[in-house]
């Protein structure tokens, strides 16, 4: 998949560059216990989280993006969420509530751009003084089904297409089986169609499939989820 354009505006305006009460607790994937964190974030109760690993980008206002990080209560040593590399998130702050919202970007027409949208979504946020964190949950509405033309989709010959071209397509395919088009979703799961390798196209199929099984069927399987 095409990497996101990262750009940062300008300075964080509620962000903490580092405290020395509150270091990164022990975390598998991102941190070891007693770590200074990328940056901490402090509630109007006085409460604060600290934010441990991946770096900030693309910053504006209350709102930025980042991967691969954990966030964990400070003072206390396992984290309330953690997201893997290849998970990008948008996070929005406000005075009382963080939300981390897991991105993914799909097709968005004929132009052959890609729109990055949110799947999903937690929420920190605080209530007498303890800090709570929400199960993460489905935040999405699938784009337009009428961006896509169908025949050119079950047409394909996806077996001899380079990476853009079977880029694209995927990105279309994806569309349909997210509006629960039957043959779009027969055709994703195919064999046929997981026997395709070229490039970075197998991993993007697969985290498409990833994608369609938690947002239709609610499954969290694999390295796309912890």
């Amino acid at each position: 998949m095409k990497a996101f354009s990262l750009i940062i505006l300008f300075q964080f305006p509620f962000l903490i560059v580092f405290s020395q009460d509150c270091l990164c607790g022990e975390d598998d994937f991102t941190s070891t216990g007693g770590d200074k964190p990328t940056f901490t974030y402090t509630f109007s109760d006085s409460s604060a989280i600290a934010f441990c690993g991946g770096i900030p980008e693309t910053i504006l206002g209350n709102t930025f993006y980042i991967s691969e990080f954990s966030v964990f209560i400070c003072g206390q040593q396992q984290s309330i969420a953690s997201y893997s590399a290849i998970h990008y998130c948008k996070v929005i702050m406000s005075q009382d509530s963080v939300f981390i919202r897991r991105i993914v970007r799909t097709y968005n027409g004929p132009g052959k751009e890609w729109k990055p949208i949110p799947i999903s979504q937690r929420v920190i946020h605080t209530t007498k003084e303890e800090v709570k964190v929400t199960q993460e949950e489905v935040f999405f509405s699938p784009p337009d089904i009428s961006l896509v033309d169908e025949e050119s989709v079950f047409s394909a010959d996806y077996e001899h297409m380079n990476y853009e071209e079977i880029s694209d397509f995927l990105g279309k395919l994806e569309i349909l089986a997210l509006n629960q088009h039957p043959e779009a979703v027969k055709l994703l799961f195919s064999e046929k169609l997981a026997n395709v390798r070229h490039g970075a196209s197998a991993e993007h199929l697969a985290e498409i499939k990833a994608v369609y099984n938690w947002i239709m069927k609610g499954e969290k399987k694999g390295h796309y989820w912890w």
